[in-house]
């Protein structure tokens, strides 16, 4: 059958089969944004690398409202997609506008905004359903929740921007004629919110710097600092002077000052500057470690008493002995057996 080309435009390319889709995606990428409503109108959703547009009417559009009850819009008007009313939900009473409010709205404040229809009108647009849009110089959003409290007579409208960050709006009747009294509160600002959710809240650190000059310390196998990582630490609990000091005290130490009223030297007052004074609380007397040396007995016994050596006895050696020895010839001229040959007679 002749197709006929005066109710539509015909396809380029025509096939006699249907397809078999094997990818999780449609077939038409610009059937689907995962987004909001907003970003129907923005140049940057439907542009191609080479900044053309190439949309056409009847387009059908599924929003998904961040995870919410997806709506579906078809474009009416392709050469003004940037006009909310090029665009037409499912759903909407049939003819009924989109209500487009022009407002900026700073964010957590209040203050009143000619949004270009009364008080009234916004209340009426919320109570029959239709569709809500804000605009301001950069860009626009798309509300996708609203609610009219009767008893306060406020109108709540909530927003997301950038997907997930959401606001919601609270829009009272103003003493100013023309003008609304608007709120804007921020209800879930969080890390989610700017696409950092799989970020956690934990302090990084730079492997770069763990355990180098100017960074942290590392932790070993038993959990504390290794020891090389460690300054060199003063841990002495005595600290020997000549006389107490009268700056610079330390109030960790005890001072060991040299005993004035006895002769040994190696008695020592123990001082510790205890508020604001020094206070004294005994004495103490150095040892030494004497281990490793000769008794005064044992070096009389192998030394001191030694007399000058006999045939008998050991003991030291004579300096005349000493001369003896010192004149005696080197070990290759010293004759050690002597052959006695007796001419017989």
């Amino acid at each position: 059958m002749a197709t006929d080309k005066s109710i539509r435009i015909p396809g380029q390319a025509t096939y006699a089969s249907n397809f078999e889709v094997a990818k999780q995606a449609l077939l038409d990428a610009r059937e689907m944004i995962l987004t909001t409503a907003a970003d129907l109108v923005k140049p940057q959703t439907w542009e191609d690398e080479d900044g053309n547009v190439w949309l056409a009417k009847g387009l059908k559009v599924a929003v998904m409202n961040n995870g919410g009850t997806p709506d579906l819009y078809i474009l009416k008007d392709p050469d003004n997609y940037t006009d909310p009313n090029s665009w037409h939900k499912v759903g909407d009473n049939e003819g009924m506008k989109p209500l487009v409010l022009n407002m900026f709205y700073p964010i957590e404040s209040t203050s009143e905004h000619d949004l270009g229809v009364s008080f009234e009108e916004l209340k009426a647009a919320v109570r029959s359903d239709r569709t809500i849009w804000l605009r301001n110089e950069e860009d626009s959003f798309l509300s996708y929740s609203a609610l009219v409290d009767e008893d306060t007579s406020e109108v709540s409208l909530h927003i997301a921007i950038k997907g997930t960050l959401h606001y919601r709006l609270v829009f009272t009747s103003s003493t100013q004629e023309g003008k609304v009294d608007v709120e804007v509160i921020r209800e879930d600002y969080d890390k989610s919110g700017i696409g950092l959710g799989n970020v956690t809240n934990d302090a990084q650190v730079k492997r770069s710097e763990m355990g180098k000059a100017n960074g942290v310390a590392t932790l070993g196998a038993d959990g504390k600092v290794p020891v090389e990582q460690l300054p060199e630490l003063d841990t002495s609990l005595y600290l020997p002077v000549a006389e107490l000091p009268t700056q610079d005290i330390k109030t960790d130490k005890i001072y060991l000052v040299p005993a004035t009223e006895t002769e040994e030297k190696n008695i020592y007052d123990e001082y510790a500057y205890i508020n604001g004074k020094w206070e004294k609380f005994g004495s103490v007397q150095a040892k030494a470690d004497l281990s490793g040396y000769y008794t005064k007995t044992e070096a009389d016994q192998k030394f001191a008493t030694k007399s000058v050596a006999t045939i008998s006895a050991a003991g030291l050696m004579s300096a005349a002995d000493k001369t003896k020895v010192d004149a005696l010839p080197a070990a290759a001229e010293v004759v050690t057996s002597v052959v006695l040959e007796v001419e017989t007679i």
